[in-house]
């Protein structure tokens, strides 16, 4: 260090002086305005999706229909059983009579009372099918998807999400934190996020949650679920993406720069 000359000397102090300074670590990620108590909608059985009745962000009531399913072989296997129901009503009711003069039939009549019970069964599994194949909203609310045409004419799996129904006002910040990313925040920080509609009108949250397990995004990434309470939710919807930054602890500038270097050096 002697031996330096006296630039070098002030360049080295200033660097080891900037590597001590003190800074706020800060989490950078992306950040979607999404509903906090949402219902989905999904898909009552295995077939497609005919007809989608209602546009992207359309407000609904309660048990409105909102999407048909293809339902031909359900209709034909409805009216199938209700003909069969209605044979074997009409059997039971002649061989009721005739037990009146054969006293040996009332065995015939058990059986028979027996195959009706089961017809019943299949009648209004058949009739709760066919009521199926319309969607209907679960509660009131706006519909909350992408586009109709995606949807259409393509078979889609029971369970598979068609749409959400929120309520608009009713929203929250979620953050998605790569792994390698995480540092310590305490509840109740103060987030500032950003908006890809209005990159340079910055808005606050207050973080409420941190995920205690990574999940996997529908990227694949593993990400941790932050959410936030946002003050001013002012024109604000659902959906609208952006970027997240959270305030975490002090500590030295040298270890803020050098912190990813380290975490990928010891993967290797």
């Amino acid at each position: 260090f002697f031996k330096m000359g006296r630039y070098k000397k002030i360049i080295f102090v200033v660097v080891l002086l900037a590597a001590l300074c003190p800074v706020r670590q800060t989490i950078t990620a992306p950040a979607e305005i999404v509903a906090r108590n949402a219902n989905y909608v999904t898909v009552p059985y295995e077939g497609m999706v005919e007809k989608i009745l209602v546009d992207p962000g359309a407000v609904v009531e309660k048990d409105q229909i909102l999407a048909l399913m293809e339902n031909s072989t359900l209709s034909a296997r409805e009216t199938m059983a209700a003909q069969a129901l209605a044979v074997a009503e009409s059997s039971l009711s002649r061989l009721r009579r005739e037990a009146l003069s054969s006293p040996d039939k009332k065995n015939d009549i058990n059986l028979l009372e027996s195959e009706i019970e089961e017809k019943k069964i299949e009648y209004t599994y058949a009739k709760q099918m066919k009521e199926d194949s319309e969607v209907r909203a679960p509660q009131a609310g706006t519909a909350i998807f992408s586009d109709a045409k995606k949807l259409e004419g393509k078979p889609a799996r029971m369970g598979e999400v068609l749409m959400m129904i929120a309520d608009p006002l009713d929203s929250e910040l979620l953050i998605r934190v790569p792994v390698e990313s995480l540092i310590p925040v305490e509840k109740s920080s103060q987030i500032r996020f950003y908006l890809n509609v209005s990159p340079f009108s910055g808005r606050q949250a207050v973080l409420k949650t941190i995920g205690y397990q990574a999940s996997p995004d529908p990227d694949g990434l593993l990400t941790y679920k932050i959410r936030g309470e946002v003050k001013d939710k002012e024109g604000l919807r659902i959906g609208w993406q952006g970027t997240a930054k959270i305030k975490g602890e002090w500590t030295l500038l040298s270890y803020a720069l050098l912190r990813r270097p380290l975490i990928a050096f010891r993967h290797l």
